[in-house]
This record gives structure tokens, C-alpha cells and sequence, in this order.
């Protein structure tokens, strides 16, 4: 009879044995729960002894083809879109919910939709669970009620109607779901190759020969030690009519360690196989782990002396950089239970993972165009408010992906005049606020700019230095041809946003027009870069295939939800396995780092050096997520009572220790060698230490003068020379003050800029108070006019801010006048009387400056001079060598 069977083995190495039993399965089709686990098969499945002949397939691969389009992007984005319309038509209606309530449903409203979503494909209706759900929290009422006018829908109802088609004819409609998936496969060369297929044969020669109707077919399951339930309910129903064949890494005589293959598959009723008669060997660590957990604890005290590093397997990193380091230097094989937290600051910039369109610059330039647009639940009103977002960090991620023209001029170069707005901007979230405050700043610069100039000002850049000290502060150092710029770059992203959003209903198909005619004319004929036109072209091909959807005609704002949704989803996702099992992460033989999910693979390579990395008390364990909001734990307990595919997600999370030592023990099992580090900081975490489970096992621990030799061997240099040329400068009192406070100030002030600027808020009022200071000293006959002036010139700050830098100024230059010194200079035979050196160099001096003149000999001097001066200088953050990273 079809049904379940259990194929054992302990060591990778027993299924590659011609006289296995598995070799009665090899030509079957084959289906891995991972990415990881296909490619390692597939690495080892070559030469000359090809232990499997049958086609190959992720989960993550067939899961694209279930329920007819159920797991594709624009599925989601239609049921997002109807769930913004429904929510908002609920807001509509006079209140019959809790208002905070219904604010929070709102605020999650992708929680919600993963709830839907998840009970859908345990087969449940909003009806059903109704009926089961005997007392309903509000909470609940509202999830019901809103699923119930959105489930007829063909976007919801996709996933019920195929899976009562493959209820009724299991080999049916599977083989043609397979017929689909094989027939793209095979159309690309790369992948046919990967998925074991010869290039003679069709995919109705790999389908129709192995599943026939009417006779015994068989699929062979590998590496599934849990499901998931749309999993569970696949299986459950094939398993009418096929022979499904767990192949499982197993002990038996272990009472821990295996306890989620006992229970997911029901080892103890359905019993198992042996692939060989005998076990193998495998990793002393992976015995030894398996003993310990048993209660069998043979491992020493960690040993901490050891000279040859070679013996070596356990490291301390201070930082997340040494661990950088470390793994960009030494080739292992790294796995962590925090993969998703560091992988693409480990990846080298060409590896990094782009697997969402948010990921590409383009994919972010057109989520952050609808970003632009908040919609927030008014728990006062009870209504939707839509308001313009448009703050500084926003504009600046538009601006910095480069799409964006002015005149055929790309936008990015008026990001550090943006930049030196961050400050003044603060509050700014709608596009009216930055057009004033840009034309009040030319205003105001085209005013100072009358009042200081005289016949030598724009000469050079000492002149305009000593002429106009107001460009001290940022956002007076831009010209008003920059800033105009910068005006005219935030009118153009108002007027793309204007035209997707602005107006009443709009169907998805002229929305898309929309966007694709601002691609096509705006930003491909701009592109230059080979890549870079590729990527756009399929973001344009993903945006094509969305007009083809049957959404009727739609309030913009809900459709704007609908698509900000469908541009960043899953951008944090804690879930890995939803991760792998939409496809969101590829394995990589080359990546930088897996997780220990998607590392079974390595247990089929040879020569494996595997390193569990970031292995903290923190991390490992890794948990496993139930997020069923908002559904209540006691209603989820009793769906689950009464759904078999439900309880797997509650098997799952009650199994989740297990689960990790089971993966643990999987990987280390048929490694050649295996090394273990933590990282001891870890952003706000700090003095993490290593898990209790690598207590476990027999450790040997480095030294910190062999981490750091084995982070700095044969690394090849990252710094290429570039020659930078500048304009002369006069070494003068002002460049002279400066080289004396640090010479690399200096260069970065002088060199590659024209003159000191400030821009940041700690700066700010030091600014403030020098302009008061030195007038009140040395030029009181203008100050009352002046302090007016200097109080415009920070329109930001508020009245009593200013009244109380003011106060403060004036109390310190009337006590402390001799410390406000003015001094003079020439300039091509003009003499500037007020330098004002105290707006270029206030705060403490650096240790050893000289104060009574200019340091000569500049040859022979330390580059910098880095201590408490580092904080008033305004390349602190990017200068390696501040006080501030000591």
C-alpha cells in the first residue's frame, strides 16, 4: 500500500554506497527541504559514482508552483491591497471595536495577513475557524470579519480550490503541478543542470516515466526532520497514491537529539530502514555532543594554553570585525545561528544577497517613493489619516539610488547639501516645509552675502573664507545654484509622488503605467552600467506581470498600501525557514555565512572545515517563531485540536531546542575538522559568552595573539592609491591655527575643501555663541543688529533656546574678553581685521598644540593628534584614527 517509510542512515557517506537500499529509489524524483541540502547532493552526485539518477528539486523550487500562483509576489500584494480597502471601509462605519484596537490591527496589518494566509493553507475558512472558536476576543472578531469579505476572492480562494483538486486526483494534478515546474527548469540550461535532468530528456519524460497513473510511484522526501503545514497537508494527501520516502539522518539508540524526527515522521509507529546493515562513523564532536546530551559528558575543561594553533578550535572575537576578518581570511565553511543578522555585512559587496526588489537601489527608490505616503489609523477620530512623510533620511535614500534626473543632471550630487540640512529639517514631513525653508535659505544667504562682500570677495577661497563667515554654519555653505538644485531634485520626487498618488480610483494596470513610463523615460536612459540595466529591466518585467492581475479599480492610498508591501516585504524576516521556503535565500557554496538551517548540505562535501561562528548564549539555542496574531494562545491551541496540519506549527516551536541540537549535530556529523567562535560585542550587546552547549564538547582555545594572527595573515591590501589634486592654499593664521589642532584636520579642511564647516546639532551652538562672543567684544557698535540677524540664522531653534545660548554667550565675553582674540590677516594686499578663528576652532586644543605661531615644519610632524579635540571637529565620524572609536 502507498503511504509513509522511513529510510535511516548516520553518515552521508552510506547512501553513496552502491549497495544501499536507497539505490532501490535512485531514479525517483527527488524532493530536499532545503537549497542547501539539493546542492550538496548534487556536488557529491558527480565522477564516477552517481548514487541518485532521478531529477532533484527544493521544496522552496515546487513551493512556487502550489496553489496556483498562491506563493507569488503579486498574490500577495492583491491580498494586502483588499485587506488596506476592507480595514479602511471599517473605519468608515460609525465605531463598533475598540479604537486602540483597531490602531493596532491596522499597524500589523502583514501580521494579520500572515495569519490569513497560514490557516488558509491548513485548510481552514474565516467560517470554520468562527465555528470552532466558541469565545472570540475583539480582537479576533475583527480578523474573522475582515477575512470573510475578503476570502471569496480569487487571490484567498486559490490555495482551497487547488488543494480539493489534488484531494480528488492526487497523481493528477501533482504531475501536472511537476509538468510546469521541469518544463521552466529545463528551459534554463544552468538549472536543468542543477536539478539532475539529462538534455535529452522532455518534462514529460521526467514526469510521465516515474509518476503513471494507475501503477506504484514513488517521491523520496530528504532532510525533512519537521514540516511545516502546507508541508504536511501535501504529503498527507500524495501519500494516498505515492510511496513517500523519508531519507533522514537518524540514531535510534539515542534517546535525545532525534526526538523531531520521531515525532514529524512517527518513527515509533511507522518504524524505519537502514541504508546499510551497520552504521559509520561520524565527527568525534558530533558523538561527542550526542553522548553529552544523553548524559554521557566526556569532554574536558576547555584547555586555554596551547601553543600550536593548528590544535586550535575555539576563538574569542572582541568584534563583529575580527570575525570579518577572520572569515574573509581563512577558508571554512561558516555556519551561525545568526545569519540573517550579520550576512550581509560579512558578504563582500559583489555577494551581498539581493533577493527582494527593495534590495536594488531601483527596488528602493520606488518603495521609498511610496514611503513618502503615512497612513496612520486616528484613534481620535476614528479615520485614516494619509500625510506626506518626506523627512531627511527618506529623501536622502531617494537621492543616493541615483535615479533621480534634473535636467539630465543625476541628483546625487546635492547630497551634501542636503546633508547639511539634516539639522534645520529636523521636523520637516511635508514638501512645502522644505521649498520654504529652501527659498528663506537663499533669501537669507543672497542678504549676508550683500552685507559682507566687498571687491575682492570671490577671488579665490580666502577671500570668500574671510568674507563670508556665516558658510561656517552647513547649510550657508552651499551656493544658491546648489541649493536650488537640491529644490528642484525634491519638486521632481513631489511630482512623481503627485502622480501615483494624488487623485481618487486607479486600476493596478495604470498604476504600473505610471511607474514603467517614469523607468522607461527617466532613469533607463541613464543607465550605464550593463547590470544596472538588467536589474531595472526586471524590476519592469515584475512590475509587467501585475498589470495582467485582475484588480478592479481601487482607491489609490489602499492600492499605494498594497504596493509599499509589495516592494519591501519580507525585509525582516526572523522567520529562516519562511525565508527558505519562499525563496527569499539562496545556499551559496561561496557565501560568506549560512544559517543552520540551510547548512545540511555540507554534510555531502569532502574536506569539510566547518566553523560555527557567533555561537553565543544568546543565539544558540535558536528558537523557533509562532506568531499567530491575533489570534489568542488558547485559540490557536484549539485549532490546532482539531487541525492536524496546525499542530505541526505547535510541534514545532515545543521542539525547538531539539530542533537546533539536531541540526547542530547534523552538520558537525561527517565533518573532517570543526571550529567554534563567538563574538564578544555585538552592537548593544556586550560580554556575550559562548553557549552552553559547546560546553559539550573538547575545546581548545586561542590566545588573542593567535586570533590576531590569524586575522591579519597574507590579507591583500583594501586601500587603492589615488592621486587627489587641490587648489594652493595660503598657509596663513587661519590654516596655520588649524594644521596646530591636528594636519589631518587640516587636509580635509583646506585640501579637499574650501573652508571649515559644521552642520551637526552639537555644533551648532558653539556656532551660536562664537558669533555672539567675539561682536560683543570687538564690535559692539553692530551687535544689537547683528544678534537679530545670528537669531534668523537658526530658524529651527526655538525662542528660548536662543534666549538662553544668548544669555550665556554674552555672560562669558563680558567676564572673559581676553579670551576672544582678534586677529587680523592679508589677503593679495587686503587686510580682513576680523578673522574669527573661534567659528573654525573652538573646544579643547590638542595635546601639544602650539598656540603663539604657525608650526613650520610641517614635514615632521604626526598626520594627527587625536583626543578630547576629536569631538568638536566635524570629521569625527569619518576620521579612523578619532578619539571617538578608542
Amino acid at each position: 500500500m502507498p503511504g509513509y517509510k522511513n529510510l535511516i542512515f548516520t553518515n552521508a557517506e552510506e547512501l553513496l554506497n552502491p549497495n544501499s537500499a536507497f539505490a532501490t529509489f535512485k531514479n525517483a524524483i527527488h524532493i530536499t527541504a532545503t537549497n542547501s541540502l539539493k546542492a550538496g547532493m548534487m556536488k557529491s552526485n558527480s565522477g564516477l559514482n552517481r548514487w541518485f539518477t532521478g531529477p532533484i528539486i527544493s521544496f522552496a523550487e515546487l513551493m512556487k508552483y502550489i496553489g496556483d500562483g498562491w506563493t507569488k509576489s503579486k498574490t500577495s500584494l492583491k491580498q494586502y491591497t483588499l485587506l488596506s480597502k476592507e480595514l479602511r471601509l471599517m473605519s468608515e462605519q460609525p465605531p463598533s471595536s475598540n479604537r486602540d484596537l483597531f490602531a493596532a490591527i491596522d499597524k500589523n496589518q502583514e501580521l494579520l495577513l500572515k495569519t490569513i494566509r497560514l490557516l488558509s493553507e491548513c485548510g481552514y475558512t474565516s467560517t470554520q475557524v468562527r465555528s470552532v472558536l466558541s469565545n472570540l476576543t475583539e480582537q479576533e472578531n475583527i480578523l474573522l470579519d475582515i477575512w470573510k469579505k475578503v476570502e471569496n476572492d480569487e487571490s484567498y480562494s486559490t490555495i482551497h480550490e487547488w488543494f480539493t483538486q489534488l484531494s480528488a486526483s492526487p497523481k493528477k494534478v501533482f504531475r501536472k503541478t511537476l509538468k510546469k515546474l521541469f518544463m521552466d527548469v529545463i528551459d534554463d540550461a544552468e538549472k536543468r543542470i542543477n536539478a539532475n535532468i539529462p538534455h535529452t530528456e522532455t518534462a514529460d519524460e521526467v514526469v510521465y516515466s516515474r509518476i503513471k497513473q494507475g501503477k506504484k510511484s514513488v517521491l523520496v522526501l530528504h532532510g525533512f526532520y519537521f514540516l511545516v503545514p502546507i508541508q504536511k497537508r501535501l504529503f498527507d494527501l500524495l501519500s494516498k497514491k505515492f510511496d513517500i520516502i523519508h531519507v533522514v539522518n537518524y540514531q535510534p539508540n539515542y534517546k535525545h537529539g532525534f526526538q523531531t524526527i520521531d515525532q514529524f515522521l512517527n518513527i515509533p509507529q511507522l518504524g524505519y530502514t537502514r541504508a546499510l546493515p551497520y552504521t559509520s562513523t561520524v565527527n568525534y564532536h558530533a558523538k561527542e555532543f550526542l553522548d553529552a546530551i544523553n548524559g554521557s559528558f566526556t569532554a574536558p575543561v576547555m584547555v586555554n594554553n596551547e601553543q600550536d594553533i593548528k590544535k586550535v578550535n575555539y576563538f574569542e572575537f572582541q568584534t563583529l570585525q575580527q570575525f570579518k576578518r577572520y572569515n574573509h581570511n581563512n577558508d571554512e565553511r561558516y555556519v551561525s545561528p545568526r545569519t540573517i543578522e550579520v550576512r550581509d555585512y560579512l558578504a563582500p559587496i559583489e555577494q551581498a544577497e539581493h533577493k527582494k526588489l527593495s534590495d536594488f537601489p531601483l527596488g528602493a527608490f520606488l518603495i521609498n517613493i511610496h514611503r513618502i505616503n503615512r497612513r496612520k489609523f486616528n484613534v481620535n477620530t476614528a479615520k485614516y489619516d494619509d500625510t506626506e512623510n518626506v523627512t531627511h533620511t527618506l529623501l536622502r535614500e531617494i537621492i543616493s539610488s541615483g535615479y533621480l534626473l534634473v535636467d539630465g543632471i543625476n541628483a546625487q550630487i546635492t547630497l551634501r547639501s542636503l546633508d547639511m540640512m539634516e539639522e534645520i529639517s529636523r521636523k520637516f514631513k511635508t514638501f512645502s516645509e522644505w521649498s520654504i525653508c529652501l527659498d528663506e535659505l537663499i533669501l537669507m544667504k543672497k542678504e549676508a552675502e550683500s552685507q559682507f562682500a566687498h571687491r575682492n570677495s570671490y577671488d579665490n577661497d580666502e577671500h570668500r573664507m574671510y568674507s563670508f563667515y556665516h558658510e561656517a554654519i552647513g547649510y550657508f555653505y552651499s551656493s544658491e545654484e546648489e541649493l536650488l538644485l537640491l529644490k528642484n531634485a525634491i519638486l521632481k520626487i513631489e511630482e512623481l509622488f503627485n502622480s501615483l498618488f494624488k487623485g481618487t480610483e486607479i486600476n493596478i494596470s495604470q498604476y504600473m503605467d505610471i511607474l514603467e513610463t517614469h523607468v522607461s523615460q527617466n532613469i533607463l536612459p541613464s543607465l550605464t552600467e550593463e547590470l544596472d540595466n538588467e536589474i531595472a529591466k526586471n524590476i519592469l518585467s515584475v512590475l509587467e506581470e501585475l498589470k495582467d492581475d485582475s484588480l478592479d479599480y481601487l482607491d489609490r492610498k489602499d492600492l499605494m498600501q498594497g504596493l509599499q508591501y509589495f516592494l519591501g516585504q519580507n525585509t525582516d524576516l526572523e522567520d529562516e525557514h519562511e525565508a527558505e521556503l519562499y525563496g527569499h535565500v539562496d545556499y551559496s557554496l561561496n557565501g560568506s555565512i549560512n544559517s543552520l538551517l540551510n547548512s545540511d548540505g555540507l554534510q555531502f562535501e569532502d574536506n569539510r572545515v566547518i566553523h560555527f561562528g557567533l555561537m553565543d548564549n544568546e543565539a544558540f539555542p535558536t528558537t523557533q517563531p509562532l506568531n499567530i496574531w491575533p489570534l489568542s494562545r488558547e485559540s490557536f491551541d484549539l485549532l490546532c485540536k482539531d487541525n492536524l496540519y496546525l499542530r505541526q506549527l505547535r510541534m514545532r516551536k515545543e521542539l525547538e531546542v531539539e530542533i537546533a541540537c539536531y541540526q547542530f549535530y547534523l552538520i558537525m556529523s561527517n565533518a573532517v575538522k570543526l571550529n567554534f567562535s563567538i563574538v564578544r560585542r555585538l552592537k548593544d550587546r556586550k560580554h556575550l559568552k559562548n553557549s552552553f552547549y559547546l560546553n559539550f564538547l573538547t575545546l581548545i582555545k586561542g590566545s588573542n595573539k593567535q586570533v590576531n594572527e590569524l586575522i591579519t595573515k597574507e590579507k591583500s591590501t583594501t586601500y587603492v592609491q589615488k592621486d587627489i589634486q587641490f587648489n594652493e592654499r595660503q598657509y596663513e593664521i587661519l590654516p596655520g591655527k588649524i594644521f596646530n589642532r591636528c594636519p589631518k584636520r587640516f587636509v580635509y579642511t583646506l585640501l579637499l575643501d574650501r573652508r571649515p564647516m559644521f552642520y551637526s546639532n552639537f555644533h551648532e551652538p558653539f556656532l551660536f555663541q562664537q558669533l555672539i562672543e567675539y561682536d560683543y567684544v570687538h564690535a559692539q557698535e553692530v551687535l544689537q543688529n547683528r544678534l537679530a540677524q545670528y537669531r534668523d540664522w537658526f530658524p529651527h531653534w526655538s525662542e528660548t533656546k536662543k534666549d538662553v545660548y544668548q544669555a550665556a554667550a554674552i555672560d562669558y565675553a563680558s567676564k572673559h574678553p581676553e579670551r576672544i582674540p582678534r586677529n587680523y590677516t592679508v589677503i593679495n594686499h587686503w587686510t580682513y581685521h576680523h578673522i574669527r578663528s573661534g567659528l573654525s576652532l573652538f573646544g579643547s586644543r590638542s595635546k601639544g598644540e602650539i598656540t603663539d605661531r604657525r608650526e613650520e615644519n610641517v614635514n615632521n610632524v604626526p598626520f594627527t593628534r587625536p583626543g578630547d579635540n576629536c569631538k568638536y571637529c566635524p570629521f569625527q565620524l569619518v576620521c579612523e584614527e578619532s578619539q571617538l572609536y578608542k
